[in-house]
């Protein structure tokens, strides 16, 4: 009778095989497009679009919310990977978004984290954003009749933690923890 023995080579190749397959996964290399489980989003709860993330899953950022629409993004914990996008991890574009308990990690290549503009509104809670290049959340020109809130947020490692223009301020901004930018916490640009 003849044992047979296990090839070491093989062996050895199948364990780095899922070493760097766990290794890719938790680095981002398989993460799920937010612009898609968006695109699939169906309304709920008032909301045109209405998104419960998985927290066991990456999501690779750049969502563009267009004009006209309301969104809500219920995280659940879930990673938001900014990509080298010129503008963001999620931009809204005159449009509404209310979203709590997402993590967003731009690893410096993402340009900010939320970004809103040109007539957009909604409330920004209990998240975490880190690692920007530029801010990890910025506001201008938002729908000041409609409101914009930033509560209960955590900002640290960006270039701006927060990032407003003159007359743009949020219309409730309170208990947030945004410390370690580089280059500073808290940004006012008033033009003029």
């Amino acid at each position: 009778m003849r044992l047979i023995r296990p090839n070491r080579t093989i062996l050895i190749l199948a364990g780095f095989t899922f070493l760097l397959g766990s290794m890719f996964a938790s680095e981002g290399w398989g993460f799920q497009s937010l612009q898609a489980v968006y695109n699939n989003a169906g309304p709920g709860g008032g909301y045109d679009k209405l998104l419960e993330l998985d927290p066991a899953v990456e999501y690779g950022g750049d969502l563009s919310i267009p004009s006209g629409v309301t969104v809500c993004i219920h995280g659940n914990g879930a990673k938001i990977i900014g990509l080298s996008s010129p503008d963001r991890g999620i931009r809204v574009y005159g449009s509404g978004l209310d979203i709590d308990h997402c993590v967003f990690v731009g690893r410096e290549t993402g340009a900010n984290g939320i970004y809103f503009d040109s007539n957009s509104y909604g409330q920004v809670t209990n998240n975490t954003i880190v690692d920007f290049n530029n801010a990890g959340i910025k506001v201008l020109y938002y729908n000041v009749s409609r409101g914009l809130v930033i509560e209960n947020n955590i900002i640290t490692g960006c270039y701006y933690g927060f990032y407003g223009e003159e007359g743009y301020l949020p219309t409730y901004f309170a208990y947030n923890d945004i410390w370690g930018n580089s280059g500073l916490n808290y940004a006012y640009y008033c033009p003029g």
